[in-house]
């Protein structure tokens, strides 16, 4: 993963109670830390009708890129 991608959450990031805020939506990673950080990855979240947007952290496992559609 790295800075502009474009991801979601993965499935084991939808049974985390935690993500509640993020189920739906979409997110673009704005950093990625080094993996001393409990939360390395900084994404810019959005709803999925657009209408919030705030910050979230994630494990690399919470979140996969965002698959083209055709």
């Amino acid at each position: 993963m790295k800075r502009g991608d474009i991801v979601v959450l993965s499935s084991a990031g939808k049974k985390l109670e935690q993500n509640f805020r993020c189920r739906g939506g979409f997110g673009i990673i704005e950093y990625v830390q080094g993996s001393i950080a409990e939360y390395p990855i900084s994404v810019k979240w959005w709803k999925e009708d657009m209408s919030d947007s705030f910050n979230a952290y994630f494990k690399r496992y919470e979140i996969k890129k965002m698959k083209k559609r055709t």
